[in-house]
């Protein structure tokens, strides 16, 4: 049987030897899916793991953050369903980073 609800565990873990650190992780988990009305197509099962971390800290006195994070660790390539016959290609790992500063 198919689960028809995804299941997304995530964590944040902020290390008291740094403070201002926390990592983040993401594990989604999609279960087989039937792609097509006449059930002869499925997507197969599909897990993705993203990690991140993100740093506070102080530039010109203001507060700012700095975040980086990496999605789809393993690099998993597949499909996505978007309705019965609809797909759209799920690409693969992507890194983001950047900074962020209050005024």
């Amino acid at each position: 049987l198919a689960c028809l609800h995804p299941q997304l565990q995530h964590r944040d873990w902020r290390p008291l030897q740094a403070p201002g650190l926390s990592l983040d992780l993401n594990i989604f988990h999609q279960s087989r899916q039937t792609a097509t009305v006449n059930n002869l197509v499925s997507i197969p099962a599909q897990t993705f793991v993203d990690v991140g971390g993100r740093y506070a800290f102080k530039l010109g006195g203001k507060a700012a953050t700095a975040r980086l994070q990496v999605e789809n660790l393993f690099d998993f390539r597949g499909y996505e369903l978007y309705g019965a016959g609809a797909y759209q290609p799920i690409w693969g790992r992507a890194a983001r980073g950047y900074v962020t500063v209050d005024f």
